[in-house]
Order: C-alpha cells, then sequence, then structure tokens
C-alpha cells in the first residue's frame, strides 16, 4: 500500500490557521511557512497569495490519501496561488489520475487479491486513457456519478489548457479543477470519518435459533441487519451493498449475516404483514425459501400489498392463509423489534456488527472498514 499523508502536520492545516487571523506580522509569518512549504520559495505578495488561498480555502483532511497524491495537489495549490493556473491545471490533472489508481486499487484489496497481481492490475489500469479509468470506476467499481462526472470535467479543462488560448488567464477553470478535487477528497474522506463515528451498542444483540442467518456458522464476525420491507433505504442496502459484502465476506466466510425484522407500522402500514408472511415461510418450509420470498418483497418493494404478498408465495408452490390468519409469528416480531429498540435502534436500516452500531443506510467502505477492523 502507498505511504499514507499524514494532514495534520501538512499544509492545508495552514489555509485554516492563516484565514483565522488579522494582518499581522504572525499572520505573514504564516503566509510565508505556507509558501516554503508548498514549493521551498516565497515569490507572491502576501494580499495576492491570500486572495487565492480564500478561494480554495477548505478543510480538507485527506484521511487515508496516499502521500504522493498529496504532494502533487500541493503543487498545484502552490502553482494556483501564484497565479500558474496552466500548470496548476497540468498538476490536477495527474492529481484526478492518481486519485483515480487509489481507488481502483482500494477496489481490488477489497476483492482480497494478492499484492503482486494487484500492482500488475494497476499497472494495466494506468497505461488506459483517463476516460477509459472513468468508466473503471463508474461501471466496475460503482464510483457515484458525482465523482465521475467531476473527473470527467478536470480531464476536459486540462486538455483545453494543452493548447491554451493566449487571451485567457484560466483562473477560473483551475479554481474550478481544484475545488473538484478537493471536494472528491472531501467526498473520500468523509467515507473514513463515518467509520470512525460508529457509536459502540452497550446492549448487543442475540443470535436466536429462530433467527435467519447466512454465512459460515464459525465466521469471525457477525453482523445483524435489522430491516423493514417497506423502508426504501433497506432496499437500497439490499440491492446495492449487501450483494458486495456477500461476495466479499459471506461467501468467502469470514462474516455470517443475521435477518432481523423492524417493521415500523406508523410510516410502513404494510411492513408487519410482509414480515409475517416470510416468517410464516420460514418456519413452515425452510430458510431458503424464506430468502427467496425475502429478495422477492424486496425486488417488488413498490407494489406491496396484501393480494401479491399471498400471489408471490404461491409462485414458490406454498400457502400461508392459516398462518396468516392466527398471526402465528406475531409476537416473534414483536421480540425482534423489542431487541432493535434496545441496541439502539431509531429506525430502518439499522446494523450491529461486533459492538459497533451502523445505523441508516451507508455506503459500502463504511462495512467494509468495520467488518475489517473486526476480523484484526
Amino acid at each position: 500500500m502507498p505511504e499514507i499523508w499524514d494532514y495534520e502536520t501538512e499544509v492545508i492545516d495552514y489555509l485554516n490557521q492563516i484565514d483565522s487571523l488579522v494582518e499581522s506580522e504572525e499572520k505573514q509569518k504564516l503566509v510565508k511557512e505556507l509558501a516554503d512549504k508548498l514549493a521551498g520559495e516565497f515569490s507572491s505578495k502576501t494580499d495576492s497569495m491570500m486572495e487565492r488561498i480564500r478561494e480554495i480555502k477548505s478543510d480538507v483532511k485527506a484521511l487515508g490519501i496516499p502521500k504522493n497524491l498529496m504532494d502533487v495537489l500541493k503543487e498545484a495549490i502552490f502553482c494556483y496561488v501564484n497565479g500558474q493556473y496552466l500548470s496548476a491545471i497540468a498538476s490536477i490533472g495527474i492529481t484526478s489520475e492518481l486519485f483515480c489508481s487509489h481507488i481502483f486499487r482500494l477496489y481490488l484489496e477489497g476483492l482480497g487479491i494478492e499484492e503482486f497481481k494487484i500492482r500488475r492490475r494497476i499497472d494495466s489500469f494506468n497505461k488506459i486513457s483517463q476516460v477509459e479509468k472513468i468508466e473503471t470506476l463508474y461501471s466496475i467499481v460503482n464510483v457515484n456519478d458525482e465523482i465521475c462526472s467531476m473527473l470527467k470535467e478536470i480531464r476536459k479543462k486540462r486538455n483545453n489548457s494543452i493548447h491554451p488560448n493566449q487571451s485567457r488567464d484560466y483562473k477560473e477553470d483551475s479554481l474550478d479543477c481544484l475545488q473538484c478535487m478537493i471536494h472528491m477528497l472531501n467526498t473520500y474522506s468523509e467515507s473514513v470519518l463515518d467509520i470512525q463515528k460508529v457509536p459502540k451498542t452497550n446492549i448487543l444483540p442475540i443470535l436466536k435459533e429462530t433467527d435467519v442467518a447466512i454465512g459460515n456458522l464459525n465466521a469471525p464476525v457477525v453482523m445483524f441487519w435489522y430491516f423493514d420491507y417497506q423502508c426504501p433505504f433497506c432496499k437500497k442496502f439490499w440491492k446495492e451493498t449487501l450483494p458486495r459484502i456477500k461476495s466479499e465476506y459471506i461467501d468467502t466466510g469470514k462474516l455470517r449475516l443475521v435477518y432481523k425484522d423492524f417493521p415500523l407500522e406508523s410510516i410502513h402500514p404494510l411492513a408487519e404483514e410482509s414480515a409475517e408472511v416470510t416468517r410464516c415461510i420460514q418456519h413452515n418450509i425452510n430458510n431458503e425459501e424464506y430468502l427467496t420470498i425475502h429478495n422477492k418483497i424486496f425486488e417488488n418493494q413498490e407494489y406491496i400489498n396484501s393480494e401479491n404478498l399471498r400471489a408471490w408465495v404461491n409462485e414458490i408452490g406454498c400457502n400461508v392463509d392459516f398462518c396468516m390468519q392466527h398471526h402465528a409469528y406475531r409476537d416473534e416480531i414483536k421480540q425482534s423489534r423489542i431487541e432493535a429498540i434496545n441496541v439502539g435502534a431509531l429506525g430502518t436500516p439499522h446494523f450491529v456488527i461486533g459492538d459497533s452500531s451502523i445505523p441508516g443506510t451507508q455506503q459500502y467502505e463504511v462495512f467494509k472498514r468495520v467488518i475489517e477492523n473486526e476480523l484484526a
């Protein structure tokens, strides 16, 4: 893994320190120190430099960012504050390519690929065009559209600056590039900070005989998922994040996932009925068919109603009329709801991994870091 930049002792902190001071010798001294840190020289007037620093001022923490990426970003900042706008754009272009490589490396590491194979694949990745890099991040790594759009914007401005129109000073373009890059680093850093903010739960969940669970019985980490069948954020987790967790951790024997009902009747009137249907299938057929109907309900969430629930059950050759008529498993669902509240769930989805609680829908990277911490 590349050397990581220690933001706490580096240049970005100076931006906030300087701008918090009124004009003084201390302020001028800090400006000079910033310039020295950026490039080892000081060639701009204080006022001019401060004007540009304010334009790009940002609380960048850059947690987990490789040092080589941050070094190029610092060079870009230095070029910008000294009015070297084309050089700033070029440096940001390089920074964006390094950012792409870093994200691709994290993806490969998440797949559990050996380090020497990762290096070979990174070498191949670095040889393709930036357009292909961005497309790879979007279609394979599942990087969101906002980040990819900013990467495309930086690429466009960088290409335009290769044969510059001399009537322009490119200040606005270089500022846009810097702000895009800083925003991307902030977005990445927030996912790292999320894991540091994950609260510890005082009351731990209980794995009961009546719970459905998938994964190795002896998996070193157990993850509890409290869900509501009508909750759109639960569906988002089920559709986008769970498949990656399953591929990397459940299927490899590292994680056991436990399904826990937490229907919120006040806002989702059919959530409890949906939970009753799946419990009927679980107890009277088997866990495999439970998962079949569980997935069917989430897949067709917008069409949930009593008639469709029974139709979906009939599709797999089952009947839950007697079970539903007598509400055979309503008490079981009630106990699951009480447990969810006791472990600190305020809504759905809610997750407990080890002694860490993860509320709401989160990026895959948040789950990954909690699980990796538990494995370590």
